[in-house]
């Protein structure tokens, strides 16, 4: 009777095993898919946390920023650059008397707002190699009172002042990236004050009075690169700029209170985008954020039908081998063992799966993905072991809900019914 049951267990399997290689291969498919999604969640929820920790190089906190335009030509040089001068000077004049108000100063292009202006450069004694490009440094107009209304450090020199105007000698500030890079370029030049900085081409641009500390320009996730400041009162080249204002921690200036403090130096003045500092860090901030969240919510849908699938799989499994768990218990298997059994025979192909998605990470996608990680390691074994630790932790819940069924069946019940 033995030999016949046997027989035909072998024959109804043969069929089955078919349809179980499908099922294993579709269930390695899904839980590696969770695997792999799992681990770049946690990568860029931890590369996003560490964006949000960077030092920006100024404070944001109390500080609020205006886009605006002056009537005027949008490109000023000479002495159609007057008036815009002395709207401006007007304006963060009256901004730094309003109430509530600590400072007021102005940018050309804010840090890492969009837009900037870039400018080849060589500082004196420097030579000049015609096989060479020169460097490049984002140049930045500024008032007086722009450092001190952002936060940024003066580390040397002295600031720029109020009579740095047009007419005096030519100044400007580097930041400390530039520093580094002439002290690099030039080994025997200790100190950069009062160094001359020239243009690519070799002809006298300004004099460095002072050394700032380094902003972050375009991105909070890219190293601060080579900086000027010059005097907006000496060298003012457009008409559109930022304002910038730093109010009083316990101060209440609303958004209309400033709009109407600007218009009331010249109604004509246009204001464009404005708000928190705070904002501007949230909007640099934003893509990776969610970039994030999009991640999150696909590992947690992947690990819905991971689970799903595991509990599936098993169920079916159990349903269609019923009548060779009763054989086995005839001959003497305990339900223990069919239980044992059953999870392993599930949790086989999920186990190949994870390791295929390791596999998958470590040469094929790390290349594609350090480039959307900031300083966060794609191969952080912590990570990975929490991801697999997790997984066959919720696949095995998954399999042995299941797979306590095999507990309940009876060798003559399995056998009648077959």
């Amino acid at each position: 009777v033995l030999r016949r049951i046997g027989t035909q267990t072998r024959l109804g399997s043969r069929s089955r095993g078919t349809r179980a290689g499908i099922g294993d291969v579709l269930l390695g498919v899904q839980v590696g898919v969770a695997t792999l999604v799992m681990m770049l969640a946690i990568l860029l929820v931890q590369s996003y946390r560490q964006v949000a920790s960077v030092d920006p190089g100024f404070e944001p906190e109390s500080l609020y920023a205006l886009a605006v335009e002056p009537p005027g030509p949008a490109h000023a040089d000479g002495q159609s650059a007057q008036p815009i001068i002395n709207t401006y000077t007007a304006m963060l004049e009256s901004l730094a008397r309003t109430p509530g108000v600590a400072n007021a100063g102005m940018v050309s292009y804010m840090p890492l707002a969009p837009g900037g202006l870039g400018s080849p450069y060589r500082s004196a004694g420097e030579a000049i190699d015609s096989g060479k490009p020169p460097d490049l440094a984002s140049v930045r107009n500024v008032s007086e009172d722009y450092f001190q209304t952002m936060g940024i450090t003066l580390i040397a020199g002295r600031g720029l002042r109020s009579t740095d105007e047009r007419g005096s000698l030519r100044v400007g500030l580097i930041n400390r990236a530039l520093a580094d890079d002439i002290r690099g370029k030039l080994p025997g030049v200790r100190s950069v004050r009062e160094l001359e900085m020239r243009y690519g081409d070799g002809s006298s641009w300004f004099t460095i009075v002072g050394v700032v500390e380094s902003v972050r320009q375009t991105d909070l996730r890219k190293s601060p690169l080579p900086e000027v400041y010059l005097p907006y009162r000496q060298t003012l080249w457009q008409n559109d700029a930022y304002l910038t204002v730093r109010l009083h921690p316990e101060a209440n200036v609303s958004a209309e209170a400033l709009r109407q403090v600007v218009h009331a130096v010249d109604p004509r003045i246009l204001i464009g985008k404005h708000g928190p500092g705070n904002a501007i860090l949230d909007d640099n901030q934003v893509g990776s954020q969610a970039l994030a969240s999009a991640f999150v919510l696909f590992a947690l849908l992947t690990l819905m039908l991971a689970v799903t699938g595991v509990y599936a799989v098993t169920h079916s499994m159990i349903r269609q081998r019923r009548f060779e768990f009763g054989v086995r218990l005839a001959v003497g298997a305990t339900h223990a063992s069919l239980k044992r059994m059953a999870l392993l025979r599930t949790l086989k192909p999920c186990l190949v799966g994870m390791l295929f998605a390791l596999v998958a990470v470590r040469f094929w996608f790390a290349a594609l993905l350090e480039p959307a990680l900031y300083e966060t390691d794609i191969h952080n074994l912590p990570v990975r072991a929490f991801v697999l630790i997790s997984l066959l932790f919720a696949t095995g819940l998954a399999a042995y809900w299941p797979a306590r069924n095999v507990a309940r069946t009876e060798p003559l019940e399995a056998l009648r019914d077959h």
